[in-house]
């Protein structure tokens, strides 16, 4: 196997850097914020543990390993046959644990700081970004299909958004008197 990065474009560099600084700024704001109670310190550290795995995955693309490795483990196993089904069957999954673990999290946070609902709602465009492009990685006709373009802009607001919501009472960012 040899090493091929994942998307060794300038924006895809651009947004895996955006990925590893919304990573650190959200680790910042667990240490930093004024009052953030133990839910939401927790929310914040799961959103950096999730931009730092997604940030390193841009370049290292360890997904298509993962694929490459189900694959031979379904022919030996004599389960290719099927792979339609089973990949509407994971993109099930993947879209029914996105959606509990929203809902999990809503819970758990309600009510909660206007940062900490705009960082929920960035997260679930990206969260949103990674279905649709498992969706086109799948190959399945029947999943929205909006292509690279629209994807990069849903991963890129959510980024955003994240980014956003983190600086919102950053110490470092307000001037003392």
């Amino acid at each position: 196997m040899h090493f091929s990065p994942g998307d060794p474009t300038f924006i895809g560099w651009a947004v895996c850097l955006l990925y590893l600084v919304v990573s650190l700024l959200c680790l910042h704001r667990t240490k930093r914020a004024p009052r953030i109670s133990p839910k939401e310190c927790i929310f914040w550290r799961l959103i950096c543990g999730i931009c730092l795995v997604l940030g390193l995955n841009k370049q290292l693309d360890l997904q298509t390993s993962l694929l490459s490795l189900a694959r031979s483990w379904g022919h030996s196993v004599r389960l290719y046959q099927y792979k339609y089904y089973l990949k509407v069957g994971f993109m099930t999954l993947l879209t029914g644990s996105a959606l509990a673990v929203s809902l999990v999290v809503w819970r758990a946070l309600h009510p909660a700081r206007e940062e900490t609902q705009k960082a929920a709602f960035g997260m679930s465009l990206i969260a949103a970004f990674v279905l649709l492009r498992a969706g086109r990685f799948q190959g399945l006709p029947f999943f929205l299909q909006i292509g690279n373009f629209g994807e990069a802009i849903i991963e890129v607001l959510g980024l955003m958004i994240v980014l956003n919501a983190s600086l919102s009472s950053h110490s470092f960012f307000r001037t003392s008197n």
